[in-house]
């Protein structure tokens, strides 16, 4: 069996500070070897990986695996700042209904709640932030939910990033313009493969190839939730290691560069409908800078964790937040279809029409034709050198009601003359 992984709550995309637990799907007798990696490093040993309490540096894709030929499908963990995020399960099988959830953590709302399918509103509720679907038969729908918060004034928003020790150069890599890994919904941003020029290129996200990107870049304009993902380019010869792309709903993101040359900039980046009353930048618990959006350090000893706050001002506000779900043909963790199983029970009843017409067609054959009869006479009292040539056939005749066995004999004897 393949091993796959399972979320705890069922989200695979959450807030700062929830929990989440993730098991991987194998046999219970090799749960103790089962190795666990978030982009492509190993983290973790055992049949469950747990958060308590998840911050942005635990964003990535996950998988695990007993051995390296023995291992699932990356499945990506998305922990935003929010306030508000739309969960939804990384994936349901077909038949399966699907469950929404549209969650603020702590903060206070004023309804409703609304929830739209391709911008088509199809739940309202005052007070109820989970939504049951049952007809989801697109599965290029696109969900989206929205709530609209009283701040009552300033609310102090922030959001972090690491920054890691740059290693060598790969031969070819993903870039991007402008250079953050972080954007917001409705920014543009073009994706490029840094690599010698080539004629053919293909391109990866999230492990999933990109049937409509052939070229050395990718152009995406006003970004959504559904672009992030971990983007790869590849040539003939090569494929470059993979590069997160964070499209986030804000208020307030962090940004960095993908890539670090030099100076080392960040922007603490907030939306517009936003009044600014100040914003701060921290290393760690220390702080750097109480002025501007932007942050310049020297590329010595950049490494490690940065945060930026922001006071906003915004009354009242509206949040929202989009998802797309897919749908995958049952296995052996889902149920058979009701298509499926009509299939399967008209198969079943044609076999078992055929086998009975092929025993009645036998039955009517053996009946019309009954097995010859091949009899010899006695052997005449003939000489050596004579030669004799007889046969007995049984025909059958049908007449009325029952069977009758006409015997007819021909027969054909040449004697040759006895030499003295």
């Amino acid at each position: 069996m393949t091993p796959s992984v399972t979320f705890t709550p069922i989200w695979n995309k959450i807030l700062n500070g929830d929990s989440v637990t993730m098991s991987c799907d194998v046999d219970v007798a090799v749960e103790g070897n089962v190795a666990w990696y978030r982009n492509y490093e190993r983290i973790h040993t055992g049949g469950a990986y747990t958060i308590q309490s998840a911050q942005s540096s635990d964003s990535g894709d996950y998988w695990c695996g007993t051995s390296e030929e023995d291992i699932s499908e990356a499945v990506t963990l998305s922990v935003v700042h929010g306030p508000l995020v739309l969960q939804s399960p990384p994936y349901i099988h077909e038949g399966e209904d699907l469950s929404l959830r549209c969650h603020s953590g702590s903060m206070d709302y004023q309804g409703p709640i609304e929830f739209y399918r391709n911008n088509e509103l199809i739940h309202s509720s005052a007070s109820d932030s989970v939504f049951l679907v049952g007809d989801h038969r697109d599965e290029t729908a696109v969900y989206r939910c929205t709530k609209q918060f009283l701040t009552g004034g300033y609310s102090i928003y922030s959001d972090e990033t690491n920054i890691s020790d740059q290693g060598a150069a790969a031969p070819i890599r993903v870039t991007f313009t402008p250079n953050w890994r972080k954007i917001l919904t409705g920014d543009d941003v073009t994706i490029r493969c840094d690599s010698y020029r080539y004629k053919s290129y293909y391109w990866c996200r999230d492990n999933t190839l990109l049937m409509d990107a052939d070229q050395d870049f990718i152009d995406i304009r006003s970004a959504q939730r559904s672009d992030s993902g971990t983007y790869q380019c590849g040539t003939w010869s090569s494929k470059s290691p993979g590069v997160r792309l964070d499209v986030s709903d804000g208020p307030v993101i962090l940004q960095a560069p993908l890539h670090v040359s030099g100076v080392l900039r960040l922007r603490c980046r907030s939306r517009p409908e936003y009044s600014v009353d100040w914003t701060r930048f921290y290393k760690g618990d220390k702080l750097l800078q109480d002025s501007g959006d932007v942050l310049f350090l020297t590329q010595a000893q950049v490494a490690g964790r940065y945060r930026c706050e922001k006071r906003l001002y915004r009354d009242p506000v509206s949040y929202t937040d989009s998802v797309s779900v897919p749908i995958r043909e049952n296995d052996g963790h889902g149920h058979l279809s009701y298509l499926h199983l009509t299939v399967s029970v008209a198969l079943l009843i044609i076999l078992i029409v055929s086998a009975i017409l092929i025993f009645r067609l036998r039955h009517q054959i053996t009946r019309l034709f009954p097995k010859r009869n091949r009899t010899r006479d006695p052997q005449p009292d003939l000489t050596e050198g004579d030669d004799i040539c007889y046969i007995t056939l049984s025909l059958p005749t049908k007449a009325t009601s029952q069977e009758v066995t006409e015997t007819v004999v021909y027969s054909a004897v040449r004697i040759k003359d006895r030499e003295s």
